[in-house]
């Protein structure tokens, strides 16, 4: 096997941050969508608690990995929010999906 110069290094690891940040979008959306869907019943059931909990600790740990520090901060209080509060406020995890699509805007610079 042959060594790995630091330009080959660089090239996967910006294609493995690019695959990151459409997959991250993805996550994005669907914590909007199901915002969306608490706002239009006004509930929202255990499965979709435990699905929005799952996303945001995913982008967490992802999106810091991968130059998105501000939304990884964003995905860390969504988290917070959904484990420490029993009752969270939609408006608020409203406000921090927002922080975390907004912030998905743009490619990661690395």
């Amino acid at each position: 096997m042959g060594v790995v110069n630091n330009e080959a290094m660089a090239g996967a690891y910006a294609a493995i941050a690019q695959r990151a940040w459409t997959t991250n979008r993805t996550r994005a959306a669907e914590l909007d969508q199901l915002v969306q869907g608490w706002r239009s019943t006004g509930a929202l059931s255990s499965p979709e608690r435990g699905r929005l909990r799952e996303l945001a600790h995913t982008l967490h740990g992802s999106a810091g990995t991968f130059g998105h520090g501000e939304v990884a901060a964003a995905a860390a209080a969504l988290e917070g929010l959904l484990t420490g509060d029993p009752h969270p406020e939609l408006e608020a995890v409203s406000q921090v999906v927002a922080r975390i699509s907004h912030g998905l805007a743009d490619p990661p610079s690395i």
